[in-house]
C-alpha cells in the first residue's frame, strides 16, 4: 500500500513528458506481447518474483514506462537523441534500449549477462527497432565501437557494480571515445555518500564502509540471501559484494576524468525535475532527503548539486 501511494505521488509530481517524446511511443500487439513475456518467463523472470529485478511485470511493462516518463524526457532536454550514437552501457533486458531507439537514436548497447541481452535482441525486434546489441564488460567496448564517432554514453544503473580498476577504466575509456561536444551520461547509480544504502544492503551508514568491513558487517542486512552470503572476508567476498553494488561518488570523477571544476554538468535529474515541476519545487523542503543533501553540500567541496543526491543521475559534457 505504501510503495503504491509513493508511486502515485511520485507520478503526480514528475513533469510532464512533451508530445514530441509522446507520439514516437510504440506499443506491442497481443502477440508480440505474450512472447516477449515467454521469453522472460524463460530467463527465470515471474510473477511472483522474490524481488523487483525479478519481477515478469516490471521487466515486461515497468521499466520500458519508467525509462519513457522520466528517464527519456530528461535526457532529450539536454541531449538532442533523434539520430544520435548512443552507446548504452547495462542495456539489460532493453527496457532503457527501447526507450531511447524509439526516439530516433542508433543505440549500441551492453551488457555483460548473455541471458539479458538475449532479452533485449527480442524486445527491440518486436518494437521494430534496430539495435546493436553486444555482450561485453564495459572496459572492452572500444573495440565494439570500433572508432566510430558517439555522441552520448549512458550508464544505466552499471558502474556500482564493477570493481574499482573496472570503474575507473570504463570511464576513462568510454570519455576518451566520445566526440568533442558529445555527452556522459549516468542514471540511476547509488550516491557512495548517502546516510543509507538501499540498493544493496539496506542498512545506514553502510555506503561509508571500507570493503572488508562492509563484507564482514553484511550479516546484519535484513536481506536474508545476502545476509549469510559471505562467511569471512576474503579478495573474492569483497569482489562479490562489488558485484552487487557498493555505489560511487564525486571522487571517481576526478580520479577518471579530471579536476571537478572542469566538468560542465549540464543537468542532474533531480534539478530538472524540480525546474519542470511546481509540485517538486513545492514539496522540496518538505522531503528529509533534501536535509540530506543541504548538509552534504555543506561539508563537502562545491562541486554541482547532482553529486550530493540519493541517486548520482548526471549529464556531462565533453569539451
Amino acid at each position: 500500500m505504501l510503495r503504491t501511494l509513493s508511486t502515485l505521488a511520485r507520478r503526480w509530481a514528475a513533469p510532464a513528458v512533451p508530445s514530441r517524446l509522446r507520439r514516437r511511443w510504440r506499443s506491442l500487439d497481443a502477440d508480440r506481447r505474450e512472447f516477449l513475456g515467454a521469453t522472460l518467463t524463460a530467463r527465470g523472470y515471474r510473477v511472483d518474483g522474490p524481488s523487483v529485478t525479478a519481477s515478469l511485470a516490471d521487466h515486461l511493462v515497468g521499466r520500458l514506462t519508467v525509462f519513457r516518463r522520466e528517464v527519456v524526457p530528461w535526457l532529450a532536454d539536454a541531449v538532442p537523441l533523434d539520430g544520435a550514437t548512443v552507446l548504452e552501457i547495462g542495456c539489460g533486458t532493453g527496457s532503457s534500449t527501447v526507450a531511447l531507439a524509439e526516439q530516433g537514436a542508433q543505440v549500441i548497447g551492453v551488457d555483460i549477462l548473455p541471458d539479458r541481452v538475449d532479452v533485449a535482441r527480442t524486445r527491440c525486434a518486436a518494437y521494430d527497432l534496430r539495435c546493436e546489441l553486444h555482450v561485453a564488460n564495459a572496459v572492452d567496448v572500444s573495440s565494439i565501437v570500433d572508432g566510430r564517432d558517439v555522441d552520448l554514453v549512458v550508464f544505466f544503473a552499471a558502474l556500482e557494480h564493477m570493481t574499482l580498476d573496472e570503474r575507473l577504466a570504463a570511464m576513462r575509456g568510454t570519455w576518451a571515445m566520445l566526440r568533442p561536444g558529445g555527452h556522459w551520461c549516468l542514471v540511476d547509480t547509488p550516491n557512495r555518500l548517502w546516510v543509507f544504502d538501499g540498493h544493496t544492503s539496506v542498512l545506514p551508514f553502510f555506503h561509508w564502509l571500507p570493503d572488508e568491513l562492509a563484507v564482514a558487517y553484511m550479516r546484519h542486512s535484513p536481506r536474508a540471501e545476502l545476509a549469510g552470503a559471505w562467511s569471512e572476508v576474503t579478495p573474492e567476498s569483497v569482489e562479490e559484494l562489488a558485484r552487487h553494488g557498493r555505489g560511487i561518488s564525486y571522487h571517481e570523477f576526478e580520479v577518471a576524468i579530471g579536476p571537478l571544476a572542469g566538468l560542465d554538468v549540464v543537468s542532474d535529474l533531480a534539478g530538472y525535475r524540480e525546474r519542470h515541476s511546481a509540485a517538486r519545487r513545492l514539496l522540496r523542503t518538505w522531503r528529509p532527503a533534501h536535509r540530506v543533501e543541504r548538509v552534504l553540500r555543506r561539508a563537502g567541496p562545491p562541486v554541482h548539486p547532482g553529486f550530493y543526491t540519493e541517486s548520482l543521475d548526471l549529464v556531462l559534457r565533453k569539451p
